[in-house]
């Protein structure tokens, strides 16, 4: 199953296994891909999982690796942010971040 969207913005949310809460994201385009499990965000792009939120041009979220590629807009200026809250005491790293 693969769904494509278009919107200004276009928003998903999902709750993941294990997490407390929604992982939520937004974009001008959406294509979710249901085997393997994948979620691609592009144009003023936004995504959020507990304790990590990213903006960029293009992200994609592998959810069977755990893995947020984040790419930055071709135009001048064009960056990727990244806001990571610190870890709680006792709590173990979830997932890899990758940026380009």
């Amino acid at each position: 199953v693969r769904l494509e969207a278009f919107g200004e913005p276009v928003r998903f949310r999902q709750r993941l296994e294990g997490d407390a809460e929604d992982m939520q994201a937004h974009a001008r385009r959406m294509e979710y891909v249901a085997e393997p499990e994948r979620l691609v965000l592009e144009h003023d792009a936004w995504i959020w999982r507990e304790d990590v939120e990213f903006t960029g041009d293009y992200i994609s979220y592998d959810a069977v690796e755990e893995i947020i590629s984040a790419v930055r807009g071709e135009e001048e200026g064009g960056r990727v942010h990244i806001v990571i809250q610190p870890q709680r005491s006792g709590e173990q790293p979830q997932g890899t971040v990758e940026i380009r």
